[in-house]
């Protein structure tokens, strides 16, 4: 009997999620990086919205991260 943990995966969608993590990891991790930096660069960041909407959007890119990687291990 399976693990509940496990998770079922079509070949089509585990090579989805591979490349998904694969950009999150690399070029999205970038582009949040590009995007805090510029932020940074306009000053005080206590009101900075650019600043704040650059790193929500960094922590759930992160967590969506995450769960790729837990998806993949399970597989």
């Amino acid at each position: 009997m399976p693990d509940e943990k496990t998770t079922w995966l079509t070949p089509a969608a585990h090579t989805k999620l591979q490349e998904e993590y694969q950009y999150l990891t690399t070029d999205g991790r970038r582009a949040i990086e590009t995007r805090i930096a510029e932020a940074r660069a306009h000053g005080d960041l206590r009101e900075n919205s650019e600043y704040d909407t650059a790193k929500n959007d960094q922590g759930l890119m992160e967590a969506r991260s995450e769960e790729h990687t837990s998806e993949l291990q399970s597989h």
